[in-house]
């Protein structure tokens, strides 16, 4: 649990005392997060799998988290609540990533593909988001016959 303030501590829970991040402790914990050093990438495609399916929040939550916010002058920003949103290859996406030295991460869902691609990687030199719209191009071909934005 992220707490702003360790002054007061929340009730423990019946698998023992939950702990406080203090806010010196949320720079390691958010890094870890971005990176994706935990959870496995199985575990990312369940988690889109299981929003895709409705199981985690109201369609309607997840529209707004997957809809662009828009500036004052009217245009996309090109990210939701929480997620980067806008097209691969034609098709709709929500995406999310991160890294930190050492490791990267990249998640990105295709909703009316109902497609998830999850990619973690423990190496400088190479960029997870980019593995991913590589795996995404194959799929997007191979499966539903998409062909790549450079080949139209």
């Amino acid at each position: 649990m992220f707490s702003r303030s360790s002054r007061t501590a929340p009730a423990d829970t019946p698998s023992g005392p939950r702990r406080l991040l203090t806010p010196g402790s949320w720079t390691v914990a958010i890094k870890s997060l971005a990176a994706a050093t935990f959870p496995p990438p199985g575990d990312l495609v369940t988690l889109a799998d299981a929003l895709l399916a409705g199981e985690l929040v109201k369609p309607g939550n997840l529209k707004l988290m997957w809809t662009s916010q828009k500036l004052r002058d009217g245009k996309n920003t090109g990210y939701g609540m929480g997620w980067g949103v806008g097209q691969f290859e034609g098709e709709d996406i929500a995406a999310h990533a991160g890294g930190q030295q050492g490791a990267s991460s990249s998640l990105t869902i295709y909703p009316k593909r109902k497609m998830v691609v999850a990619v973690m990687i423990n190496m400088d030199e190479a960029d997870a988001t980019q593995i991913d719209h590589q795996i995404s191009a194959v799929l997007l071909k191979d499966v539903f016959g998409v062909e790549s934005d450079s080949q139209r």
